[in-house]
């Protein structure tokens, strides 16, 4: 049952909302307090948006027996999908809570982005007949709100102003982000296709999707070098998974070792990381 609740929150997705967040507190020597009201907020938001999309995949017929991925809480009728629904509009709504500190603080922009994002988790699987996976938009998305605009925000609400260096460290996050979402992608692409949806990779097939998610990867990693050195072990584990990503199929496993990687830049900067003035 744990397993199945961890799946359907996507626990292990959690550090693209977090990481994030934590360099933008050591780079730009962060207010705590910003800092944990930052990563409540958005880690709810990105709960509720899991918890939405479950729903949603659902009723759209999307999430099937034929399923690679994880199975989800609905599809295996553990939860209603009316019982879930309200419990993502709760997680959206305590995430909005959680903002409030930091809309008092930041003023009317963090108002408009806190609000955005969650309209986006919404929007990500239909609502207001908005429906940014199927359309392939989601990826856009996802580097802007998992990373351009975390660190952008943060370095704001930290310095009081937007720290030219917050663009880069916050692109380079938003590509390793949707490697994460494009491995979902490519691992999902007969069945969301079945489904009607319109994803990078059904839009320009898995060959041109493995060689993009790739450079997305590395870009990723480039992007942040001035920040942290390039470890042998980021490296290492950079180059075996640009390949596991162009020639194997194994995906659940390369979408963990994504993760991973995401972690572990994460992880690198914040202990090695130079501290951005």
């Amino acid at each position: 049952m744990l397993k199945i609740i961890a799946d359907t929150i996507r626990v292990k997705t959690l550090t693209a909302s977090i990481i994030p967040v934590l360099v933008a507190h050591f780079i730009y020597d962060g207010q705590l307090w910003v800092t944990i009201f930052a990563l409540l907020s958005a880690c709810f938001i990105q709960i509720g948006t899991n918890l939405y999309n479950d729903v949603k995949d659902f009723e759209s017929g999307v999430d099937t027996s034929y399923r690679i991925g994880p199975k989800r809480a609905t599809h295996l009728e553990i939860v209603s999908p009316k019982t879930l629904k309200i419990t993502s509009h709760g997680f959206f709504l305590v995430s909005i809570l959680f903002g409030i500190p930091l809309v008092i603080k930041g003023g009317v922009p963090v108002l408009f982005v806190g609000l955005l994002s969650v309209f986006l988790g919404y929007a990500y699987t239909g609502a207001l007949g908005i429906n940014l996976s199927r359309s392939g938009i989601a990826d856009i998305a996802v580097i802007i709100f998992f990373g351009v605009i975390p660190l952008t925000v943060l370095s704001y609400l930290h310095t009081d102003v937007i720290k030219g260096s917050s663009w880069l460290v916050g692109l380079g996050f938003g590509f390793l982000a949707n490697v994460l979402l494009s491995v979902n992608n490519i691992r999902d692409l007969d069945t969301d296709r079945k489904a009607g949806r319109k994803t990078i990779p059904i839009r320009i097939g898995q060959k041109k999707a493995r060689i993009l998610t790739s450079s997305q990867m590395i870009l990723g990693i480039l992007l942040h070098s001035f920040v942290a050195p390039i470890t042998i072990a980021s490296s290492i584990l950079g180059v075996y998974l640009a390949y596991r990503i162009l020639f194997l199929e194994d995906w659940n496993k390369t979408l963990a070792l994504s993760g991973l990687l995401h972690l572990l830049v994460g992880i690198l900067i914040i202990t090695h990381g130079t501290l951005l003035d």
